[in-house]
C-alpha cells in the first residue's frame, strides 16, 4: 500500500529536528551541574513529548533525560524502564486496588469547573439557591445543570464586579497621592491597603 499524502520535505524536516533534539539531550546529560541540567531538561520537556525516537523521561533527582528507544508497542512513547510496557490495571480487582491507592486529596474535578473554587459565603449562597429552585420548580436533571451553570456564572460575575471596584479605588487613591504630592510612610500605606482589602 502506497502513502498518498507522504511529504518528503516534511519527513526530512522532522528527521533533522529529531537529530538536533537528540544532540541537545546528549549535551544536557553531559552537563556537570545538576541544577542547570534540571533547568535545561525542563525547557526541553515539551519538545521531547513531540518526538517519538527517544523515551524522553526526565529523572527527578539528576535531571538526566532517558535516550533509550521507546518500547515496542508503547502507547506513551516511553522505554520499558519508564513505563512503556505498562497497560494499567486490567482486571476488576486491579482497578479497585488502583482506585483505593488514589490520593484522597487528588483533584478529581476536571474540565469546565477545574479552576472554580468557592469561598464559604459563595458556597452557602450556591447551595441555598440550588435547594430553593430545585424544590420550588421541581427541576429535571438538564435544568439542574442549567441552574448550576447560571449560578456559577453569577458568582464569577460578582467577583469581577468586586475586582473592578477595587481597581477603581486603587486608581482613585493613586490620583489622590499624586495631587497631594506627599510621601506616605510604610505604616500609612499598610493602613490604606487594609481598608481596600
Amino acid at each position: 500500500m502506497a502513502w498518498t499524502n507522504f511529504d518528503e520535505a516534511k519527513a526530512k524536516e522532522l528527521r533533522t529536528k529529531a537529530s538536533k533534539l537528540i544532540q541537545e539531550v546528549e549535551q544536557v546529560n553531559n552537563m556537570k551541574y545538576t541544577k542547570s541540567r534540571k533547568e535545561r531538561a525542563e525547557k526541553l520537556r515539551k519538545e521531547l513529548g513531540k518526538v517519538d525516537v527517544i523515551c524522553g523521561a526526565i529523572e527527578r533527582a539528576t535531571g538526566k533525560i532517558c535516550s533509550n528507544e521507546p518500547a515496542e508497542g508503547s502507547k506513551n512513547g516511553r522505554c520499558a524502564r519508564h513505563g512503556g510496557l505498562a497497560t494499567g490495571a486490567v482486571t476488576e480487582e486491579g482497578k479497585q486496588r488502583a482506585l483505593a491507592n488514589l490520593n484522597p486529596k487528588a483533584n478529581l474535578i476536571h474540565g469546565l469547573y477545574s479552576r472554580f473554587a468557592m469561598t464559604v459565603e459563595e458556597q452557602s449562597f450556591y447551595e441555598g439557591m440550588m435547594n430553593h429552585y430545585i424544590e420550588e420548580l421541581d427541576l429535571d436533571p438538564i435544568n439542574i445543570l442549567a441552574l448550576d451553570r447560571a449560578l456559577r456564572n453569577f458568582i464569577l460575575n460578582q467577583r469581577k464586579e468586586v475586582a473592578d471596584d477595587i481597581d477603581s479605588e486603587i486608581i482613585q487613591l493613586k490620583g489622590e497621592c499624586l495631587r497631594e504630592s506627599r510621601e506616605y510612610t510604610c505604616a500609612e500605606l499598610g493602613e490604606i491597603s487594609k481598608k481596600l482589602y
